[in-house]
């Protein structure tokens, strides 16, 4: 039931986040989030499609191909994350622009070092 609620309160924190970078700089940016965009409808799947290669290699990868760039919410354990290091890797492979943001004041911090 902790983790449960752990990520239930990570999954919030993160909708929070996405909501307020969207209504900042809703003019100049659309914002996609694997975690918001995936998560509700993961809630449904039956467990042979909620695996890493089905959500992040098979779905989101997808989506990352039409970016121009990546930001990555710097709450607890994103450095940790298997899918916050792929989506990492991949826009470096492809020379796409990666911004960090602070979960606490959303500021845009210069590249940070994650675990790998």
């Amino acid at each position: 039931m902790a983790l449960r609620n752990y990520l239930q309160t990570r999954y919030e924190r993160v909708v929070e986040a996405v909501a307020y970078v969207q209504r900042l700089f809703y003019q100049t940016h659309i914002f996609f989030s694997p975690i918001v965009h995936s998560h509700p409808m993961s809630l449904y799947m039956p467990a042979d499609y909620n695996t890493f290669e089905f959500w992040v290699e098979g779905i989101d990868s997808n989506w990352l191909s039409v970016m121009d760039e990546c930001w990555v919410l710097m709450d607890t354990g994103w450095d940790l994350s298997k899918g916050v290091k792929y989506e990492i890797n991949w826009f470096k492979e492809h020379n796409k622009p990666i911004q960090y943001l602070d979960p606490v004041t959303y500021e845009i911090k210069e590249e940070v070092s994650a675990t790998n």
